[in-house]
Formats: structure tokens, C-alpha cells, sequence
């Protein structure tokens, strides 16, 4: 006895990750919708005058469980075919009788999941009289016991749901917390409460704000933080990515809804490690491996951020080129010992007058540097520059091989035009050192 499929329940088939034709169903618990099903078995019953009423739920595999009798009866689960005849009595039911029955009714009771169940209603003896099992009064009952049925299966599906997610909560290495969508009460997963210092998962009304908030105060980025997380009082469904820069880690933040709930997923990860690694490589990649300074690439990126900025006739972006000649004859005449003693010589003279004005830039293996200026004028530049030159070229570095001298050229450029890009700026920057070099040795041409 087959009823028709129903249409499905949109609602209940958003399950997470659980089957819900195998969510194994039990009334013998507290929830509402168990103790109804309890009451209108007896209720069945007594209309009846059966002996025993009896609830039974078959999933759509066939597994076939005994959710309520009255009075009651302990039945282990088995297996219920779709093509038994009308009158069939499982025997796993039969065997609990205390006497075969005389006579027995079916009423289909399906539900979403669980399209066989259905509702038994066993005589032992001959009913005292005659029961009219069609009338409206008992249809109602059997489509009640229907819903009541439906409505227990959700909520099991959902407790299921939930006991899944839990355990993959607490288990999870990922610092995790789940909130209300206003921050207030949470729960944390252990991983969470190692990362906050936490002693206890279940977080108290305004704790969860405390937490978060304490944190958030001593991020070195918590103005930027603060702007992004006001945008969750006016949308409370929104979603935000960020990184908190905190004293001693980083963290990738990631808060979003969860979908038909009334909560907030927040995950925690330290990518304290990612962090520095890719520092350490960006700072590999920007660094000249002779000397150490800062290489094209670091002047490149420079440029870009001061180009992006207006442009100011007053104090233009100005770029200093220095060329260095004679090394390669101090290393051939003296050797390479003395030859670097002078290179770090120069560097060292070079940084201490930049230090306040510009980073120093090795363009070209320890023979030709830069340095971008910017927020001084044309005449500081310049002045700059000069004294640059008295330095590198007219002071001697004394060495083993004697007091040495090295030759310098000097080239000072500044952005013209607002319109200028950075090919065209690098480009006048080399054209007017290759004029200094080519006018004798330790010139300094201008073009400004």
C-alpha cells in the first residue's frame, strides 16, 4: 500500500551535508512535536478502541523505524517493501504481540524523506462493535499524524545537521566563532579560545563585542578595520574580508552570514608566517645582491607612488643619478679587497647624506645609483647634489693601498609636465647622466 509521492519540502532539503532520507528519526525524546505524536497515538486509539496504535516511519530506502505505540512496544529496526500486500503485518511488529490480531488497519502517512509511512491500528479481539475507519474524523487524524510526522523528521534532520556541524566545529585547526548577527552571544571553537585566551566556549550576552573589540584597538590598521565594520550595523547580512594587524601576529578575518539562520561565522587564521615569508621574498627581489641596496625594481615601485600623487611645480619629483668610474681600475691595480673597501666607502658616504632626502637605488652592479627626490625644491635638490659630489669625488678614502680617489658623474632631472610618465622621466634622468660622463670626469649636469 503505496501513497502518492508528495511534493517535495523545498525548506528541508537545504540540508548541509546529511542525507535526509537517512536521518534515522526517535520520539522518545523532549521536543514538542515527539510528545504530540505520543498524545494523538493514544488519542488514535481510544477513538478506536484498538488495542495498539502504532507510528511507523519508513525511509525512502526502506529502513522502516517504530517511532510510537501505544502501549508501547520495543521493535528493532527492519526493512519494509514497497510491494508487500495491504494486509501485511511486519514481523518484526508481530513478534512483540502478545497474541496475533484480529483485525488491523492502515493509514498512509507520508512525508517528505519518508513517502511509506504510515499509521497501524491492531485488534486483538473482535472490536465490541463496528468502527467506520473512513469517516472524516479518522482521515483527519491520519493527515495530523502525517504533518506531526513531518514536522519531527525536520527537526531531527536539523538536530543532525547541527551535531555534524558541531563536531566539525570543534575539531577544526581554523579558529572559528559562531555569533548572533548582532556580535553579542557566541560560541568559540577550541581553536578560537587558544587564539583570544579564552576559558569558555559559550560566550555570555556582550562578551563576544568585548573580544573583538579589545583586539581590534591595538591593530596598527584599526582605523581602516573600524571603517569596514561599521558597514555591519547598516547590513547585518554583509560579508567582510580583511587582515588585522595586530602587535605580535596577523590575521586573515573572514565574517559572513550563515544561510537561513539567524547567525555569524567568523573564521581566524595566522598568517603571521605567510606574511613575513613574502616580505622577506618581496625584499629579496627589490635588493641589488652586490650591494645590498635597494634595485630598480624598489625604484620602479617609487615612482609609481609619487607619480600618482599631483603634480607640484614648486617641489616636482626630481631624480639624482650617480656614476662611479674608476673601480674596475682600482680592482685591477690594488685588488679586490681594496676595490670593495672604496665601493662600501662611497655607499656609506652617499647614505649619509640621502638618509633624510631619498633611499639610495644601486641602478647598475655598484657603478651607477639613484635616488628620487620629492618634497623639496629645485635649488635644495640641486644643492644636494653638490654636495654629493664634494663628498664622493673630492674627499680620498683612505685604504691599505693608500689615499684613493674615484671619479664621479653626476645627472639631476625633475618631472616638467604633469603629462610626464616614468618612461620618459627615467628616460631624461640617463640622457643627462651620459652628459656628464661624456663633459670630463666628477661633472654634474642639470636639467630642471
Amino acid at each position: 500500500m503505496r501513497a502518492p509521492d508528495p511534493a517535495p519540502d523545498q525548506a528541508s532539503e537545504r540540508a548541509m551535508h546529511v542525507e535526509a532520507d537517512q536521518v534515522p528519526v526517535d520520539v522518545k525524546d523532549s521536543d514538542v512535536s515527539g510528545k504530540a505524536v505520543l498524545a494523538l497515538m493514544a488519542l488514535a486509539r481510544a477513538e478506536s478502541g484498538a488495542d495498539f496504535s502504532v507510528l511507523i516511519d519508513v525511509a525512502a530506502n526502506g529502513v522502516a523505524r517504530l517511532l510510537s505505540s501505544d502501549p508501547s512496544l520495543v521493535v528493532e529496526d527492519f526493512h519494509l517493501s514497497t510491494e508487500r500486500p495491504d494486509d501485511f503485518l511486519p514481523s518484526a511488529i508481530a513478534c512483540r504481540l502478545p497474541q496475533p490480531p484480529t483485525q488491523m488497519r492502515f493509514f498512509a502517512c507520508p512525508t517528505p524523506g519518508a513517502p511509506d509511512s504510515l499509521w497501524l491500528l491492531l485488534w486483538l479481539q473482535a472490536p465490541a462493535g463496528s468502527q467506520d475507519m473512513d469517516t472524516p474524523r479518522f482521515t483527519a487524524l491520519a493527515n495530523l499524524t502525517g504533518h506531526l510526522l513531518q514536522n519531527h523528521r525536520l527537526l531531527q534532520r536539523q538536530r543532525a545537521q547541527s551535531a555534524v556541524f558541531r563536531d566539525l566545529f570543534d575539531t577544526q585547526p581554523l579558529a572559528m566563532m559562531v555569533t548572533d548577527l548582532a556580535g553579542q552571544t557566541g560560541r568559540m571553537n577550541p581553536a578560537a579560545l587558544r587564539l583570544f585566551h579564552l576559558p569558555s566556549a559559550e560566550l555570555a550576552p556582550g562578551e563576544v563585542a568585548d573580544t573583538l573589540h579589545s583586539m581590534l584597538s591595538v591593530c596598527s590598521n584599526r582605523a581602516e578595520l573600524q571603517r569596514l565594520y561599521a558597514g555591519l550595523q547598516q547590513d547585518i547580512q554583509a560579508s567582510i574580508q580583511c587582515e588585522w594587524s595586530l602587535p605580535a601576529m596577523t590575521l586573515a578575518v573572514d565574517t559572513h552570514p550563515v544561510a537561513d539562520s539567524d547567525r555569524r561565522l567568523w573564521l581566524f587564521h595566522d598568517v603571521t608566517a605567510d606574511r613575513h615569508l613574502a616580505r622577506q621574498l618581496q625584499q629579496q627581489e627589490m635588493t641589488d645582491n652586490l650591494t645590498g641596496l635597494p634595485n630598480p625594481l624598489y625604484l620602479q615601485q617609487q615612482m609609481t607612488q609619487v607619480f600618482q600623487k599631483p603634480f607640484d611645480p614648486v617641489m616636482p619629483a626630481m631624480l639624482l643619478m650617480m656614476a662611479i668610474d674608476g673601480l674596475h681600475d682600482i680592482d685591477n691595480r690594488h685588488g679586490h679587497a681594496v676595490a670593495e673597501l672604496v665601493l662600501r666607502t662611497l655607499i656609506t658616504r652617499m647614505q649619509d647624506i640621502l638618509h633624510e632626502q631619498a633611499s639610495l637605488v644601486c641602478i647598475d652592479a655598484g657603478k651607477k645609483f639613484a635616488a628620487l627626490l620629492s618634497g623639496c625644491t629645485k635649488k635644495q635638490a640641486k644643492t644636494l647634489a653638490e654636495r654629493l659630489m664634494h663628498l664622493l669625488s673630492a674627499v680620498a678614502i683612505p685604504t691599505k693601498a693608500g689615499a684613493l680617489n674615484v671619479a664621479v658623474s653626476i645627472g639631476l632631472v625633475s618631472k616638467k609636465l604633469p603629462e610626464e610618465d616614468m618612461e620618459t622621466f627615467m628616460w631624461h634622468a640617463e640622457r643627462v647622466l651620459h652628459a656628464a660622463r661624456a663633459s670630463g670626469r666628477n661633472q654634474m649636469v642639470y636639467h630642471l
